[in-house]
């Protein structure tokens, strides 16, 4: 029993460890234009924090001299996909 609870307070240890070494903030690196093809446009923005990977990056456009604005797809995170 008390090998139980020692390896249970050592579990609850280790995750609130690992809860309070997580960071949730996003901190933006500086941002690269690849050269732009006749169909997509390509980005690459370097990003530190945001452990859990849930942010996201929505994208609007308008053409010059217009007053509206388009929705378009958000961007697609890559690298350190498993």
């Amino acid at each position: 029993m008390k090998l139980t609870a020692a390896i249970a307070l050592s579990f609850t240890l280790c995750i609130n460890a690992v809860t309070a070494y997580c960071q949730d903030s996003v901190i933006p690196g500086k941002l690269i234009i690849e050269p732009p093809t006749l169909i997509c446009l390509g980005f690459e923005w370097p990003i530190e924090g945001d452990d859990n990977r849930n942010a996201t990056v929505e994208v609007s456009y308008r053409k010059t001299g217009q007053q509206n604005w388009s929705n378009a797809l958000p961007l697609l995170r890559i690298g350190g996909e498993r």
